[in-house]
């Protein structure tokens, strides 16, 4: 064979997008659902047990026999995202259930209800262990206003937008069906619609029913750069059977001058649309100001804003309400109580270099490790244990490479008895290991290849924290007592989060228990915490994640 050295640049690794399992100990995923590839450095170790044996006069070497040998994969992240990490912590912990819920951006309104004649209004809102109070907001402000208002208050820019007006919407249905072949002719009506009102005639062939005929009337008005045009037209058209939907792309106070008709000919009944939607002008408080939360609280179900409305004269009141429930896809995942754990597989090859990819199969997560700080990038190490051998994968199609964006250390949150820590956390590791058994028991008694690994008698959890603080505050007196309490970690924004809970957790100083940390050298706690088993959930953990997936992880 010619000589052949590879580039680590072209390695490339892939797994499952949607962490699919294998069905059962030795019977591996089809190559083609490794279908994408994770931006992370793998190292493959071979541990493998021989027996050396010795000539007669016990001296010199005469063989060696393998006895077992199975397949330890170290995967290391320097970027993450959450629902990467979900995947591994799922896969660990071995049993999830179907999600629930579905993604859309929380919407709150705001309205004015009875004479509200002058004066102002207050918006305040808490949300994990923050709070944003915006004061003194005119009766009548402008979107824009408001949105200024809600930044000062200690939004981002673009975390609350802020929207008024409504548009107008007309509906046509069409009636009748075709006798002839023949045009069709349908007028456009609309202040500010270039050339209103516009004729169009719209071919229609004999025996077009009405729904047919409006399809076709829909696919012209869209095909019309004044009328429907997705860049250029006036209206957003849609609909479906007879109907035909004329939705103004901008808010404005209602046209009683647009209609949109067809004539009564070739067999069509005729007719005009309907106004099914009142416009409403930007600004116009009768349509209501909406609040969209987005950015860093995307796919969120957010608290309702508290509305005070003491500074408003003329005896009514501004109120709110939440007109679109936020969220996103919500999975858990718990410890399997019979400590079997899912069988992945991955590919491993080089890019250019179609005859070597390899698929390693009846793989197990030992263990997932992860590494935050406060404005780094959120790091983790996930390590499995397999089959020694690899199968090849002929013609494989490697999967492009996705670059994701980092999980950020400030995206992240870290709950303690109750209270989330912002200013206060300074870096966090927790690793958790099944401690699967790789002796004797985990091989088949005729074969060296590994069996069915399965979670250890007594898995890990350890975490290890440093806390700004000092002696004698509220941390430094749990970790003094000792004490045990609720723990939880969220590994990115609430949106697109993965997160481990754990109820009962006990706080103690490290060996080294104070230690000066960052540029200004401020102390922080040295803490070693270990997750006790909780009496509810009958283990010391469990997972959720609110993620964009829609199916369910270890599906087969």
């Amino acid at each position: 064979m010619a000589y052949n050295p590879q580039r680590l640049k072209k390695a490339f690794y892939s797994f499952s997008e949607i962490f699919k399992r294998q069905t059962g100990f030795g019977t591996p995923l089809a190559d083609a659902d490794l279908d994408t590839r994770h931006n992370c450095t793998v190292e493959f170790e071979d541990v493998v047990e021989t027996e050396t044996i010795y000539d007669c006069s016990d001296e010199d070497i005469f063989d060696e026999e393998v006895l077992s040998q199975l397949k330890r994969v170290t995967i290391t992240y320097s970027t993450i995202t959450p629902q990467i990490l979900f995947g591994w912590i799922a896969g660990l912990l071995g049993a999830v259930t179907a999600p629930t819920g579905n993604s859309a951006n929380e919407v709150q309104t705001l309205t004015r209800n009875g004479t509200v004649s002058s004066g102002d209004f207050d918006l305040e809102l808490e949300f994990e262990g923050k709070t944003f109070t915006a004061d003194d907001i005119p009766y009548n402000s402008t979107q824009s206003q408001i949105e200024s208002a809600l930044i000062a208050a200690g939004f981002n820019p673009g975390d609350v937008t802020v929207e008024s007006g409504v548009q107008q919407i007309e509906t046509l249905t069409i009636g009748g069906t075709a006798n002839e072949s023949e045009d069709l002719e349908f007028v456009v009506t609309a202040d500010g619609m270039p050339n209103s009102p516009k004729t169009l005639q719209v071919a229609i062939a004999d025996t077009d029913t009405a729904a047919i005929a409006a399809g076709k009337a829909r696919a012209a008005m869209i095909a019309d750069p004044d009328i429907g045009h997705p860049t250029t037209g006036f209206f957003e058209i849609s609909g479906a059977a007879a109907d035909v939907v004329f939705t103004a792309k901008t808010a404005a106070a209602n046209d009683g001058t647009m209609a949109i008709t067809y004539e009564n000919a070739h067999g069509m009944t005729g007719g005009t649309s309907a106004n099914t939607q009142a416009g409403v002008a930007i600004n116009d408080w009768s349509g209501g100001m909406r609040l969209n939360f987005d950015g860093t609280y995307a796919k969120t179900e957010m608290p309702l804003f508290n509305v005070n409305s003491a500074g408003i004269t003329g005896g009514g009141t501004v109120e709110i309400a939440e007109t679109v429930k936020g969220g996103n896809n919500y999975h858990a995942a718990t410890r399997s109580t019979d400590d079997k754990l899912p069988k992945f597989c991955m590919g491993s090859g080089y890019e250019g270099n179609t005859t070597n990819p390899k698929k390693y199969r009846d793989l197990v997560v030992e263990s997932v490790s992860t590494v935050g700080n406060r404005r780094g990038n959120v790091t983790a190490t996930v390590v499995l244990l397999g089959r020694f051998t690899p199968a090849s994968m002929a013609a494989y199609d490697i999967p492009d490479c996705a670059n994701l964006p980092a999980l950020k250390g400030r995206d992240c949150k870290i709950k303690v008895n109750g209270v989330y820590l912002h200013e206060e956390f300074w870096s966090g590791t927790a690793t958790f290991s099944n401690a699967t058994p790789t002796g004797e028991d985990a091989f088949p008694f005729d074969d060296i290849e590994v069996g069915d690994l399965e979670r250890g008698d007594r898995p890990t959890y350890p975490i290890g924290l440093q806390i700004l603080g000092s002696e004698g505050d509220t941390i430094g007196e749990i970790c003094r007592l000792r004490q045990k309490v609720p723990v939880e970690f969220h590994y990115g924004k609430p949106g697109n989060r993965a997160s481990v809970i754990l109820p009962n957790v006990q706080f103690k100083f490290a060996s080294n228990p104070r230690t000066f940390v960052g540029e200004r050298n401020r102390s922080a706690h040295n803490i070693d915490a270990v997750p006790h088993k909780d009496a509810v959930l009958k283990t010391p953990l469990r997972a959720e994640a609110y993620l964009d997936q829609a199916t369910a992880f270890l599906s087969t």
